[in-house]
């Protein structure tokens, strides 16, 4: 009989006779898998949720939304800690809350996570900011985000430009059928 486990995700694999729930016969292999969630085992000793965020990942510079906001997020305590609904992590950017997604975080691990903010102003120098609590006080980075519509600047100055060519046009154009009404009334042949 073979047998694999992976102790950390719950997954065993038997295949052969004598499997659980085969009939012990060699005469053709049976299957058995099984999958249950992972065990976690509680430590005596101190509590401590201290948490880390590590960065907080954004765009310098966008011409328009939506604009992706990435943190990591590190668990340096002895719990795990858990951001869901209200106690979520949240990214605050000009006044306006933009919750991450629910996640969990493990003890000595770190969790990327990141949210989407789809409708960000026309034009602003954005400042996002995410903050985290635990037992060592609070943790947070920043990151400034400029949205300028770019494309519609160079539309505008475009259309500025063929309308000032335009007002030039139509002015030597004016000014040459003045010039001609002028020479015809100075020689009159």
């Amino acid at each position: 009989m073979i047998v694999a486990s992976l102790m950390a995700g719950g997954v065993a694999l038997a295949v052969g006779p004598g499997a659980p729930g085969t009939s012990g016969t060699a005469s053709a292999p049976d299957f058995w898998l099984t999958v249950s969630p992972a065990r976690l085992v509680v430590q005596p000793g101190p509590i401590d949720t201290s948490v880390r965020v590590g960065g907080l990942r954004a765009p310098d510079f966008v011409i328009s939304g939506p604009v992706e906001f990435g943190a990591t997020v590190e668990n340096v305590g002895t719990v795990r800690r858990d951001f869901f609904g209200e106690e979520g992590l949240k990214v605050e950017v000009n006044g306006c809350e933009i919750p991450f997604p629910d996640f969990t975080v493990l003890p000595g691990t770190s969790r990327d996570v990141t949210v989407r903010w789809t409708d960000p102003p026309l034009m602003c120098a954005c400042h996002a900011k995410v903050s985290v609590t635990g037992s060592d006080g609070t943790s947070s980075r920043s990151a400034t985000v400029v949205v300028f519509p770019l494309h519609l600047f160079v539309m505008l100055l475009s259309l500025s430009g063929a309308l000032y060519l335009l007002a030039l046009w139509a002015r030597r154009r004016c000014q040459a059928c003045l010039l001609g009404i002028v020479r015809e009334a100075r020689d009159p042949d």
